[in-house]
């Protein structure tokens, strides 16, 4: 024997789905800032994570050629640098690409100065990238600087640089940093 239903009891009804849809909004309203805040950071990692390979780089060079320079300088005092790379400036990258420069960009890391530091970023790049060594005849003088710099927010306007150093202890060098510097 069939049961009669009576009409209206079932499904949810029009305050059950209000009260359904204001949590997921709170819950939502939560989880997004989070999110945001976390894809941030991690693209950030890129940065350092690449700071810190150069760094590790130019240890390796000191210690192999005894001098941070990368192009054979022999003078009293010299330095190297190696161009900002990629050419295309960061501010141009936001405008232009979303903060991720094209993937023809990863050729400009064949220059001379970024193959005898043995450093090509892998994957997206988001950051452009700055070597510079100074060699003295002092050694305690002599130090190697790495930077990584990109806009966090190319609506914003603000900036991450992350920088790392590489100085000379007691004839060994010694390498400091990665320091990661938000909206600078």
């Amino acid at each position: 024997m069939r049961r009669k239903r009576s009409r209206g009891t079932d499904g949810f009804t029009l305050i059950e789905m209000m009260i359904v849809v204001a949590i997921i909004g709170v819950l939502a309203s939560a989880a997004i800032p989070a999110f945001v805040r976390y894809m941030r950071n991690a693209r950030n990692v890129e940065g350092v994570h690449n700071v810190s390979k150069m760094a590790d780089s130019s240890r390796a060079y000191y210690e192999a050629h005894s001098r941070f320079n990368l192009n054979g300088c022999t003078s009293v005092t010299c330095a190297a640098a190696a161009p900002p790379t990629p050419s295309l400036g960061a501010w141009a990258v936001c405008q232009l690409h979303a903060g991720v420069y094209p993937a023809s960009y990863t050729a400009e890391f064949k220059h001379a100065q970024w193959q005898k530091l043995l450093f090509q970023p892998e994957g997206n790049i988001r950051f452009e990238y700055y070597f510079y060594g100074y060699n003295h005849t002092n050694p305690a003088s002599s130090y190697a600087y790495h930077r990584a710099y990109r806009y966090s927010s190319c609506n914003a306007g603000k900036q991450v640089v992350v920088r790392a150093w590489i100085r000379i202890s007691a004839g060994a060098p010694v390498k400091q940093g990665p320091y990661l510097m938000l909206n600078w």
